[in-house]
This record gives C-alpha cells, structure tokens and sequence, in this order.
C-alpha cells in the first residue's frame, strides 16, 4: 500500500512560502542584533592617554623635535618637547629649546581635537662664529589639532601654529626681546 500525502491548494502553499521568506529576515536580524553594537562589532579600543611624537618633515629639514603628553583631564593634557636646528653648521647658527606644554582640547576628548596651548621653557641660541650665545626663557602660544588613527587609534598624527617670544637672561641683552612663530607636525605613538 502507497502512503500518499494529501494535497493541497496551490494558493496555500504559496502563502506559507511567502509566509517563510518575509520571516526570515526579521529573525536573522534580531538574532544579529542580540549582543551586536552598531559599529563593526569589535570592542572599543582603551582610551589612549600617553602621546610621543617626532616632527618627520622637519627632520628632513635637520629640525630635530620631539615631544611627550600626557592626558591629566578630559580636556587637558601637559607635556615636554625639545627641538634643536642649525643653520649650515653648529659654527654659524644653532637653535635649541626645552618647553613644557599645556593644552586645553576644546572638544573634551583629549588627546584629539582641537586644542589651545601655552608654552614655556628655556631657549639656547648660539654662534660660534660671532663668539656668542644667549640664553633666555621662552613663552608662547599654539593651536592645534590632533587626531589618533588607525584601527587601535594607536598612531598619533598632529598638526599646529603658534608664537613664542624670548627674553634674554643676560642683562645686557634684555632689550632684544623678539618673538618669532612656530610651526608644528607630529607623528607618533598613543598607549
């Protein structure tokens, strides 16, 4: 004896085929959802509050810089940078300064965004040629904007202008205070 299933209309099996299709998206988008973030689904990477950098184009200039910052507040970060420059040799004309650095990041989210800075340090110029060097203290202003990249947001990519004026120490030198600006590209590590 042959078993036979009963058959049905077409009408109801096209129903419960489209009944079928329309479901399974929606089921495959709430068992997607269930855990899932709205982004790639990794997890975020930590927050990044350590920054040190190097200036890669003025080395190519033999502009020697470097700086470190450390993340202190949410919109505040501080931070030392040292440059040394000569002009065609140490004998005509050296440059050298170590500052310390304050910068307030406008947007909250330090260390990127925009920020708001005040420098301070000492500042070495120096002519062996002319048989003169002077000391003095430096001060100034910068604005910047940095950003972190890459997938870890690890790299450090930071871009700035500013204003620095000197004030000799030597006595005789005090009258000659010159301000000059400042130029800034950073490329570095955050951890």
């Amino acid at each position: 004896m042959r078993l036979t299933r009963p058959a049905r209309a077409p009408l109801a099996r096209l129903v419960a085929l489209a009944a079928l299709l329309s479901a399974a998206p929606l089921a495959a988008a709430s068992l997607g959802a269930q855990g899932a973030r709205p982004d790639d689904g990794l997890a975020p990477p930590p927050a990044r509050r350590t920054i040190v950098a190097v200036n890669p184009l003025g080395a190519l200039m033999g502009i020697l810089s470097g700086e470190a910052e450390r993340v202190v507040a949410p919109s505040v970060g501080i931070g030392v940078g040292a440059t040394h420059w000569s002009f065609l040799s140490d004998r005509l004309l050296s440059y050298s300064s170590a500052d310390a650095r304050l910068r307030w990041y406008v947007s909250g989210t330090a260390p990127t965004g925009m920020s708001v800075g005040a420098v301070a340090g000492l500042t070495r110029v120096s002519s062996s040629a002319a048989g003169r060097a002077v000391n003095a203290v430096g001060t100034g202003v910068e604005l910047s904007y940095g950003e972190l990249a890459g997938r870890d947001r690890r790299l450090y990519l930071g871009v700035g202008a500013g204003a620095k004026r000197l004030f000799p120490l030597d006595r005789e030198l005090d009258r000659f205070r010159f301000a000059y600006p400042t130029a800034r590209v950073a490329v570095g590590w955050a951890f």
